[in-house]
């Protein structure tokens, strides 16, 4: 590229930061060209070469990013870590609600409030809706043990003037359900 002197350090560092999922390359073309010190548009003809550095720099700071499934894993053993020690101390408040006087976590507020059994023979289906579709979630008992809701169906929505359909599912499990009993 004749205009770009250091280009994947300038693209790096305009991504850090910011939601990958929705940046648009002609946002990061424009900011590229203000960092540059280009006129507005002098980037339009390259913008397949573009596009290629910045999916390699988005791939980058992904690799190196820890996953968010790991860090929610971690909180998730963290939690239990403190959940075994407050059990392993009587008379300790437990919980999130523990920290404030916010009172007791949705889960521990609900994990009591029925049985599966209940919850299956009481909920009514209940309307979701997604763009321009309404969906009908039904009740349903989830293989992981929680009671909840779900639905599931194809949705068309239009970008850029072209129909994409989409698979839609929804899960809607009730916190604190996996602690029902049966």
């Amino acid at each position: 590229m004749r205009y770009l002197p250091l280009p994947c350090r300038h693209i790096s560092s305009i991504l850090i930061g910011k939601d990958l999922a929705t940046t648009s390359l002609k946002e990061v073309r424009s900011e590229l060209e203000q960092r540059l010190n280009l006129s507005p548009g002098s980037l339009d003809g390259e913008k397949e070469k573009l596009k290629h550095m910045v999916a390699a720099q988005i791939q980058k700071i992904q690799e190196t990013a820890p996953s968010r499934r790991s860090k929610g894993r971690r909180k998730e053993a963290q939690e239990a870590q403190e959940a075994q020690v407050q059990e392993a101390e009587p008379g300790k408040a437990s919980g999130k609600g523990a920290k404030g006087a916010k009172g007791p976590s949705t889960k521990e507020r609900q994990r009591t409030s029925m049985t599966r059994k209940e919850f299956m023979k009481k909920a009514k289906a209940i309307t979701v809706q997604i763009g321009d579709k309404k969906l009908k979630a039904t009740p349903k008992q989830f293989s992981t043990g929680s009671s909840g809701f779900m639905a599931s169906t194809k949705v068309v929505i239009e970008v850029d003037g072209v129909p994409l359909t989409l698979q839609c599912g929804l899960n809607l499990p009730v916190i604190g359900s996996k602690e029902w009993r049966d």
